[in-house]
C-alpha cells in the first residue's frame, strides 16, 4: 500500500483498503455479497488531458476472480468517492477518493489491480 505505479502519462496509488466497508449502506442487491472499498489516487503526469474513472480498478481474489466497481452508489459509502463516470485530469492534476466494489462473501481478496485502456497496469498486494 502507498506505492505509486508510474505509467506513460499517468500515475496510480493505492492508499487504503477496507475489505468490509459501508456497514450502514443497503446490502448489495445480489444475496451473498458485501461492499469493499479502496482509496486510490490518480495523477496526470503527461502534457495532455487524461481520462480518469474507477473502471480500470479491480479487486482480485486468491482464486483469480475479479470484482469491478459497483454501479450503485450510496451516501454511506466512504467519501470522497473517486467517481462513477469518466472525468478528465489536466496535466499536473490529481484525483483521490474511494471506489466501492461488490464482492462475493467468502472471497479472499489478495490484490488491487489497475489496468487502463492503453494496456498499462499494476498490482498492489494486500
Amino acid at each position: 500500500m502507498g506505492a505509486t505505479a508510474q505509467f506513460s502519462t499517468f500515475s496510480a496509488t493505492v492508499h487504503s483498503v477496507q475489505l468490509e466497508s459501508a456497514p450502514n449502506a443497503p446490502a448489495p442487491q445480489s444475496a451473498g455479497n458485501h461492499w469493499a472499498s479502496v482509496e486510490v489516487e490518480g495523477c496526470n503526469t503527461g502534457s495532455q488531458p487524461f481520462p480518469v474513472s474507477g473502471g480500470p480498478w479491480q479487486l482480485v481474489a486468491d482464486d483469480n476472480r475479479t470484482f469491478t466497481m459497483s454501479s450503485t452508489g450510496y451516501s454511506q459509502f466512504p467519501e470522497p468517492d473517486y467517481g462513477f463516470g469518466s472525468g478528465t485530469l489536466n496535466p499536473g492534476e490529481c484525483k483521490r477518493g474511494w471506489i466501492t466494489f461488490v464482492v462475493n462473501d467468502g472471497a479472499q481478496i489478495t490484490t488491487v489491480r489497475y489496468q487502463n485502456d492503453l494496456g498499462e497496469g499494476a498490482r498492489w498486494a494486500l
